[in-house]
């Protein structure tokens, strides 16, 4: 969401607020990845010590 409002700031809005924009653009989609990243590890160290089977009912849908 944030690079998506910073991203029409910087081609929409006023030209004193595009550097600052696109410094927090950039710091966002960074985040974003991290934040990928650490959750798709902790989803594999979930999977591979004591929660098995946790990928599988993510992609059913089950409570199981």
């Amino acid at each position: 969401m944030v690079s998506l409002i910073t991203g029409l700031i910087i081609e929409l809005g006023p030209k004193y607020l595009k550097k600052p924009m696109e410094e927090i653009h950039v710091l966002g989609v960074y985040y974003l990845v991290a934040f990928i990243i650490i959750h798709i590890a902790g989803l594999l160290i979930a999977e591979f010590t004591n929660d098995k089977g946790i990928i599988s009912r993510i992609v059913r849908g089950s409570n199981d």
